[in-house]
């Protein structure tokens, strides 16, 4: 037996002996409330004060009615107190002409404890007689049935505080029935736990009003049918009331109240509930049953706990569209969050749409989109949390007619647009298309290369006009530098290999070309290609002087070892450089047409030395971030 069942039966036992006053222990009536006028009917409020010896212990005892009559049935609640200890209780009984028979059943903690009852009036009393098996003695487990008569004074004291009418409800499994929209005035005693249920018939906006004067923590639950929990609050010590609300579908619901302390407390609570102001809209839980939404319009609606929304809308023509969500706090001390949104289109392909913040309102978002002539359905679903939650939200679908690209055709070298410094150039971009411009360097400068809607998500390259590769230029400032030379630059919607989420779809764009600075490079540039297409030839031992890198910048030179070396028997080159700047450079030297080093070693005092077969081998300088100079180098044969 575990300690809350001995706790349960040793509180039966003295709960009988104390109502039976048998197994001689003797109980006598004191101190009963005079009468204010003499009854003539059941209904009422009784008392009795007991004093009760229990196993040799004489223990303050009471029991308090609250007793109507209706038809031929007597019905009440009941208190009953045994030293520190309090439960309560319900009276069933069936009227007769010899009096009232029936059942007292009594709760404590999640038991219940049933006495058969018999209840008769004798001029101003009540007389009250139990009958139940009880133990014949202190500490025996032999029982016998035996019979007993209290008798109570019409009247209680201020200091009783009777359970309300919806008990007992201590658990989900007997939860009362609560009425909707109105105050209900409840109690809550000690460890007491309250359970109410209600239906919904439609979807509905729930709100959850409680208060009580007691200082003391009191909080109140919402649960769903399956006892998942939607929403809860808490009335704190230095507070007096609370409320939470919620959207939630149409259905069963269970409130849990928990709190009060061992004499008891009242506290109110009110569910207010009115219907979801887009019941037009539901049902559209799914792509078949998607509610219509025209463009150029807004719509208020709501989601419901594990709800989500689909939404269908056609474009006759290519349109940018942008979408703006509105979410609005409806619960005190809760965060609301953005929903989830989805796009697709009629064949089911999803379609991303980056949304940002609206600047300035926390409560907005907007995102925009270039779409192609057809049909497309966007959801919206609230995310599945207790704390983060979206319940009333506004809807906006608004669209601009796609002007035409007027640089178009611009998909080749041959027909690339001319790129004016200084100006913006506005195009668009599809799936498959290819935007070339061209622009030519008349000095050695550092251009700023501007991008907006999304530049991550398309690739830029450079050309100059008689190399068929893409040509890398080095870095000033984060500016782009120029050697003076014709160039062309590529722009399309291949994916970047660092981006996994690529959204290839149309999109509008603009780019900005400005010369920021002229620069004064070396003589040998441009060199710059990582491939050798451009290497400069040098000699070995010979000195190369004055030599200029910036930011991200790559130089290469070529060179020949004579024949007759190779393994064992290398060619060893060591790299004297001399650097001048910011940052540092880094040498390296590979064999031609490969991009892996050749084996090298390094000294106490970072001297390189690279061991080397006869043929061509190309020797590169890179910088990195925020790194730029002047260097001098030469290769000395060890």
């Amino acid at each position: 037996m575990s300690q809350k069942q001995r706790l349960i039966y040793f509180f039966v036992i003295i709960l009988t002996a104390v109502l039976l006053s048998s197994c001689g222990n003797e109980t006598s009536t004191r101190n009963n409330p005079p009468p204010a006028t003499k009854p003539n009917s059941y209904d009422g409020k009784w008392f009795a004060n007991f004093s009760t010896t229990v196993c040799d212990k004489s223990t303050d005892s009471s029991i308090a009615l609250k007793l109507i009559k209706t038809e031929n049935k007597i019905r009440g609640t009941v208190v009953f107190t045994y030293g520190g200890l309090v439960t309560r209780g319900r009276l069933d009984a069936e009227l007769s002409d010899a009096g009232a028979s029936g059942e007292i059943w009594l709760y404590f903690e999640d038991a219940l404890f049933g006495f058969n009852t018999k209840l008769s009036l004798e001029g101003s009393q009540l007389n009250l007689k139990f009958q139940e098996k009880v133990p014949t003695q202190c500490n025996s487990d032999k029982e016998s049935i035996l019979n007993a008569t209290t008798t109570l004074a019409h009247g209680i004291p201020a200091s009783v505080l009777f359970d309300d009418e919806l008990e007992p409800n201590f658990s989900e499994k007997i939860a009362a029935p609560i009425p909707l929209n109105r105050n209900n005035e409840l109690v809550s005693i000690g460890s007491d736990i309250d359970w109410y249920t209600f239906e919904l018939l439609n979807d509905s906006i729930v709100s959850v009003n409680f208060d009580t004067d007691l200082n003391l923590n009191f909080s109140t639950e919402l649960y769903d049918e399956k006892l998942n929990l939607i929403i809860s609050e808490t009335i704190w010590t230095d507070q007096t009331k609370a409320s939470l609300k919620t959207s939630i579908p149409a259905g069963r619901y269970f409130i849990k109240s928990m709190g009060g302390d061992s004499n008891g407390s009242v506290y109110h609570l009110n569910i207010q509930t009115v219907d979801v102001p887009d019941k037009n809209l539901e049902p559209n839980n799914e792509l078949t049953s998607a509610s219509n939404i025209p463009v150029n319009t807004s719509i208020e609606a709501y989601l419901l706990t594990n709800d989500q929304d689909w939404y269908k809308f056609e474009l006759t023509q290519e349109a940018i569209v942008t979408f703006s969500l509105k979410v609005i706090q409806d619960t005190p001390n809760y965060y609301n969050d953005f929903p989830d949104f989805q796009l697709q289109n009629n064949q089911g392909t999803t379609i991303e749409v980056d949304f940002e913040e609206l600047e300035g309102n926390s409560e907005i978002i907007e995102g925009l989109k270039v779409l192609a002539a057809g049909t497309y359905y966007l959801t919206l679903k609230r995310r599945e949390t207790t704390i983060y939650r979206v319940g009333p939200y506004t809807l906006t679908l608004s669209s601009q007619e796609l002007e035409n690209d007027t640089l178009e055709p611009n998909n080749s070298k041959e027909n690339a647009t001319q790129l004016v410094f200084d100006s913006v150039q506005s195009l668009i971009l599809t799936p498959e298309d290819i935007d070339w411009f061209k622009f030519s360097i008349t000095k050695p400068t550092a251009v700023e290369l501007n991008f907006q809607n999304e530049p991550d998500k398309v690739r830029y390259q450079f050309y100059q006009v008689n190399s068929p590769n893409p040509s890398p230029f080095g870095q000033f400032n984060s500016y782009l530098v120029f050697p003076t030379g014709d160039y062309f630059m590529k722009v399309d919607a291949k994916p970047n290999p660092f981006i996994y989420e690529i959204d290839l779809s149309s999109r509008p764009y603009s780019v900005l070309l400005k010369p920021v600075q002229e620069l004064e490079l070396d003589k040998f540039e441009p060199n710059n290609d990582p491939n050798g297409n451009d290497a400069v030839p040098i000699q070995l031992e010979q000195l190369y002087s004055d030599l200029t890198m910036y930011q991200w910048d790559i130089d290469v030179f070529e060179f020949t070892v004579p024949a007759g070396y190779s393994y064992p028997n290398y060619f060893n080159v060591l790299i004297d450089i001399n650097f001048s700047g910011w940052g540092s450079i880094t040498p390296g030297i590979s064999k031609k047409g490969s991009r892996s080093l050749e084996h090298f070693s390094s000294d106490k005092y970072g001297n390189v030395t690279y061991y080397l077969e006869s043929g061509r081998h190309y020797i590169r300088f890179v910088t990195g971030d925020y790194s730029g100079g002047t260097y001098a180098f030469r290769l000395i044969k060890k």
